[in-house]
């Protein structure tokens, strides 16, 4: 399938790949001016014109029009820590725009992984200055030497000020217990 807009540089986006994903953004563009403009979806066939049954969703269109500043998101919408790794490194992204100084708060939620038991709570804010599009923050994993089953736990990024949230606002990080099982 290939997307265009105003016929101008056509996306091509793989329907057949395994690695297909959601709320994927697949055109960006920092130049692109107001007004009216024609989106163009085109089934093309060319990875493989025989099959037949493969159906494509398209969500929507959005259009970014905040002067160029943004909107963040988390690189990924999961992650995967050992129990032993001692602090976790997580990046949130800011896509669409890097104009102006943006803001965003973080926060942990618990899941079956507990604050003070399989993780340290944390909360802060993010300041994203003029053209910054990368910014990370830790978590404390503990290592609590018990064998026990994967857990989980949230983070949350909320309240923007100078931008917009993304698409991936949430994401679930999960602890792998260290010790054998015998």
């Amino acid at each position: 399938m290939e997307i265009s807009i105003d016929g101008e540089n056509p996306v091509e986006i793989d329907l057949y790949s395994p690695n297909r994903k959601s709320k994927e953004i697949v055109f960006e563009s920092e130049d692109l001016s107001d007004g009216e403009h024609e989106v163009t979806v085109k089934c093309t066939g060319r990875k493989n014109a025989s099959a037949r049954g493969v159906a494509a969703h398209i969500d929507g269109a959005y259009v970014l029009d905040n002067g160029g500043k943004g909107m963040v998101e988390f690189e990924k919408v999961g992650y995967e820590v050992s129990e032993n790794i001692g602090t976790a490194t997580f990046k949130v992204i800011r896509k669409g725009g890097s104009n102006g100084k943006l803001e965003v708060n973080y926060d942990t939620l618990a899941g079956t992984a507990l604050n003070g038991v399989d993780y340290q709570t944390w909360s802060g804010t993010l300041a994203f200055n003029e053209g910054e599009t990368e910014k990370t923050f830790d978590i404390t994993i503990i290592d609590d030497k018990e064998k026990e089953d994967t857990k989980e736990f949230y983070l949350k990024l909320s309240d923007p000020i100078g931008g917009i949230l993304g698409f991936n606002s949430k994401a679930t990080v999960t602890i792998n217990d260290d010790e054998q099982i015998k």
